[in-house]
């Protein structure tokens, strides 16, 4: 029996991805949360998400092997595309299983520079330069364009400063699991965290193909976990989501 449990470092919001996933080589995804919106593609043994915010924040996360940057550790990066060469201040960051890369957010218009060709370099001395393949990115980028211009700027107090931080993880043993029907090995999901620390919803964002089962995750979710509530820039506990995934 296969026992898969949830680590409470690698369950994190959707910036958390896994080297394992089983996003197609060619595909770009687009994310659609409460945060705002996001596009993500996996390929080459990288992993790149760009995403914003309805506030105009705009943030980067890219991982690979080859970038060996501590964990939250600051760092400095260029990032070259096409004719634009842009240094960025990021911070160390890992995905779920612990390949390495980074984060950066700010107001710079990151979706600019990534309008400027498919094909990205990333050099983060003294290692050597590490080449991102962004095939499909205008596609991508225009249906980022048209999600983030349907985000209305939120209300200051409900703007999520401190996430959300699970304090137990559920364990969940695959061989418990209604399996059959399932026709991906992943279950997607995203909690909302009440200002209390209770989960006050558990929806399915990318589906196993078996509703039982996406079901079971959220009902194991739901019963086995504990979190406390995020907060906003006062301190004040708001209601939040969180986000991660599971594979069996």
């Amino acid at each position: 029996m296969r026992h898969v449990s949830l680590p409470l470092a690698a369950l994190a919001m959707l910036a958390a991805p896994q080297a394992a996933s089983a996003q197609a080589a060619d595909e770009w995804r687009l994310y659609v949360s409460p945060d705002g919106c996001a596009i993500s593609t996996q390929r080459g043994g990288a992993f790149v998400l760009l995403n914003v915010n309805p506030e105009g924040q705009q943030g980067l996360r890219i991982h690979h092997p080859n970038l060996a940057i501590p964990d939250r550790a600051a760092g400095r990066v260029t990032l070259t595309i096409g004719a634009q060469k842009r240094a960025l201040d990021v911070t160390g960051a890992r995905t779920a299983d612990g390949m390495p890369g980074f984060i950066t957010t700010g107001r710079s218009d990151l979706r600019s520079a990534f309008r400027a060709g498919e094909m990205a370099e990333v050099q983060t001395p003294p290692a050597d330069p590490v080449t991102l393949d962004l095939e499909g990115l205008p596609e991508a980028l225009a249906k980022l364009d048209a999600c983030a211009a349907t985000l209305v700027p939120r209300d200051p107090e409900t703007i999520v400063a401190v996430k959300p931080r699970m304090t137990r993880a559920p364990s969940i043993r695959a061989g418990d699991l209604p399996l059959d029907g399932a026709t991906r090995r992943e279950v997607g999901w995203r909690l909302t965290i009440a200002p209390d620390g209770t989960i006050a919803a558990c929806e399915i964002v990318r589906s196993s193909g078996s509703r039982a089962l996406d079901d079971e995750v959220c009902l194991l979710l739901r019963t086995g976990s504990r979190f406390e509530p995020g907060r906003n820039a006062a301190g004040k506990p708001i209601t939040a989501t969180f986000q991660s995934r599971v594979t069996f």
